[in-house]
């Protein structure tokens, strides 16, 4: 069985994190990478906790549990690096539930600091796809505007929107997930006719 693109993304960000240290930029406003570790723990082994990521009310518990488990670094690495525990229902799901989430953590991680490239994802292209389309439905939901995303060999996810955003799909996928500003795409804005 080959191991799936979730847990080949966890294994790279953990080495990543090792690599660079608690005290790098990330792209998820004021936090370190101490505490996207912690909060990538925190989404697996303290249910309680996780529970603030998603419902408001209990964001300010979520945050505190960061803040506590950040200056933990080297252990929530190893966490990490093993993955969900047993008991969660996050790790018999791992590649459906962590898939979107490891990538785009990494490169949280890796966009964060200078002189960054963008990965050769060819070999998982299509799974890239995937996600983009799936994320875009959600994300053209929840937003007032909206924006045609396409890929420079042609594949198109359509809206209703005058704005179309060209990019490789993990760049699309970045921008749909709100980074905006490390996306490497064209946004291309169509002016009505006359």
């Amino acid at each position: 069985m080959s191991e799936s693109i979730a847990w080949r993304e966890r294994q790279a960000l953990a080495a990543l994190f090792a690599q660079l240290g608690p005290d790098q930029p990330t792209l998820c406003e004021g936090w370190k990478t101490a505490d996207l570790a912690a909060h990538l723990v925190i989404r697996e082994h303290r249910p309680d906790a996780a529970v603030g990521i998603l419902f408001a009310p209990l964001a300010n518990w979520n945050n505190r549990t960061i803040a506590k488990l950040a200056p933990k670094f080297a252990k929530n690495v190893a966490i990490l690096k093993r993955g969900a525990p047993i008991w969660s229902p996050i790790r018999w799901f791992d590649g459906q539930v962590n898939t979107l989430e490891m990538l785009i953590h990494q490169e949280d991680v890796r966009r964060g600091q200078p002189g960054w490239e963008p990965r050769d994802l060819a070999a998982i292209d299509a799974q890239l796809w995937l996600l983009v389309k799936r994320s875009s439905a959600f994300s053209n939901r929840k937003s007032p505007t909206q924006v045609t995303l396409a890929t420079p060999d042609g594949r198109i996810i359509p809206s209703t929107g005058s704005t179309t955003v060209v990019g490789e799909p993990m760049e699309l996928l970045l921008y749909v997930m709100g980074r905006t500003g490390a996306a490497r795409v064209k946004v291309e804005h169509q002016t009505g006719s006359s």
